[in-house]
């Protein structure tokens, strides 16, 4: 009977031995895991503040744009006015009047493109 009441002692020794050791193991895993998961929050609120920059500077872009649009559109008036004064000059300013034009179309294309990644890069911000 001591030597099963030995066994035992020694069964429970061990099974205490190797469930400190799972407790150990579990407590490391934990800890990676927090770890993780503040690495993770870290690189989200990185991730979501250049999200919030490439949103700013895209906003920046389209007033640029659209300011251009702006300045073509009054050169292209301030162009045709000048333009019917001078009958020598009339083919001239037509000519330089629809490259204004074509300007300022392609600065309201690249607006809009602009206005729509805007609107793409407002999608990806981090919850």
């Amino acid at each position: 009977m001591a030597d099963e009441v030995r066994k035992l002692a020694e069964q429970a020794t061990s099974a205490t031995r190797e469930i400190d050791n799972l407790i150990k193991a579990i407590q490391a895993e934990a800890s990676r895991a927090v770890e993780s998961a503040m690495e993770g929050s870290q690189i989200a609120a990185a991730v979501e503040q250049a999200a919030m920059d490439v949103s700013t500077r895209f906003k920046k872009i389209i007033i640029a744009v659209e300011n251009a649009a702006i300045q073509c559109r009054e050169i292209a008036t301030s162009t045709e006015q000048m333009s019917s004064g001078f009958q020598n000059v009339a083919a001239a300013a037509e000519e330089q009047t629809a490259a204004m034009e074509e300007v300022s179309a392609s600065a309201e294309t690249l607006a809009e493109m602009a206005e729509n990644l805007n609107n793409l890069v407002g999608k990806f911000k981090v919850k």
